[in-house]
């Protein structure tokens, strides 16, 4: 069997690549030992980074380097620049040529929200919403509109400790993409992990594996006792018995 090219599987360990290119590769891997083992083993490596950089990555942003990015402190006049404040104490120190416009942006982001409110918290689903039932009967792969401008797309599936999880796009007009974790733990689906969309860098529709920010579920996912994605014969499965 032809291998995949290693930053295709890069992309999917980490999470990037589209719901179809992702299927697709699921697929490959259930007939590719070889490529399987590359996959585990950039897992096994990103968890022992994330390890290893847990620490230096929570420390607070020294005063210098938040003075040059931000400008000397105001005193504050509403409750949003207290908001940016209490944010920046705990905030990771960004590193690289784009550091100041990233810092920019996320300034922007607490100071200037959405006028759309986001769509998706954590907790539990509405057991009969388009939401829920869109998780009880998609296979990976396959997208469905949950609300107007609203596309669902299913991008993988896990046999966890206890139940079920699927991990699932949400694509609206206006708002940006999401990335998500919904779990089934008491017979309904409940959402365990929120975190961005990674914006494709290419027309090949992926981001490059990079590590650009934490990973809300794989974190959850290693805490449930995860494995690899479920093949498609696995999730047939269990779409057949309704995630029992």
């Amino acid at each position: 069997m032809k291998r995949l090219d290693p930053v295709i599987l890069n992309a999917f360990a980490d999470g990037e690549l589209e719901p179809e290119e992702a299927a697709r590769v699921v697929m490959h891997l259930a007939d590719c030992p070889a490529d399987q083992a590359v996959v585990d083993g950039i897992m096994a490596m990103n968890a022992t980074l994330a390890r290893a950089c847990e620490g230096p990555l929570h420390q607070p942003v020294p005063p210098a380097i938040r003075a040059a990015i931000f400008g000397p402190p105001a005193v504050a006049s509403s409750a949003r620049p207290a908001r940016l404040r209490r944010l920046l104490a705990g905030w990771r120190v960004m590193v690289g040529a784009g550091a100041l416009a990233a810092a920019l942006a996320v300034a922007a982001a607490i100071l200037l929200p959405p006028a759309d409110a986001p769509m998706l918290t954590l907790g539990p689903l509405e057991p009969r919403s388009p939401m829920s039932e869109a998780l009880d009967e998609l296979a990976s792969g396959q997208t469905r509109l949950v609300e107007k401008n609203t596309e669902l797309g299913i991008l993988a599936s896990f046999a966890v400790q206890g139940g079920y999880c699927r991990e699932f796009s949400l694509h609206h007009d206006t708002r940006p993409d999401l990335v998500a974790l919904a779990c089934n733990d008491a017979g309904g689906w409940h959402v365990a992990a929120l975190q961005p969309a990674s914006t494709p860098s290419s027309s090949s529709g992926y981001a490059p594996a990079g590590g650009d920010g934490d990973n809300p579920i794989g974190a959850y996912l290693d805490t449930r006792g995860a494995g690899l994605a479920m093949v498609p014969e696995e999730e047939a499965e269990a779409l057949r018995a309704g995630w029992r």
